[in-house]
């Protein structure tokens, strides 16, 4: 599965994909499903970069403190801040759409929470 080059140097944060998460292991969200893209633009502009980091997003459970509201694409679900990862770009199989900002910012925010100390 290779992504298009041309749709690579485009990758933005915010920016809804499908990624196949397959294989995994124990407890991680595998499958595929859509994911948000989280890392900095700066980051995701990088020629050499070929990682981009996401939360998955899932359509079953209800909101709390690790699972936040997002519609993408018409798919209502969950963004998982728990399963954050960082996937080489070649996973990423397609775009779905881009997150409203008032989407957006919750997940980072969340996200900005989760890993303080």
């Amino acid at each position: 599965m290779q992504l298009n080059t041309a749709i690579a140097a485009e990758i933005r944060r915010g920016q809804t994909y499908w990624v196949d998460f397959d294989p995994t292991v124990g407890s991680e969200q595998a499958g595929r499903r859509p994911c948000v893209i989280v890392s900095p633009n700066a980051i995701n502009r990088v020629t050499g970069a070929r990682i981009v980091t996401v939360v998955p997003v899932t359509t079953k459970g209800e909101a709390d403190a690790v699972r936040i509201p997002v519609t993408t694409g018409g798919i209502r679900g969950f963004a998982l801040i728990h399963q954050v990862r960082v996937l080489d770009r070649s996973r990423l199989d397609g775009v779905i759409g881009e997150l409203h900002i008032r989407e957006l910012v919750p997940i980072l925010t969340r996200l900005q929470q989760y890993f303080q100390p």
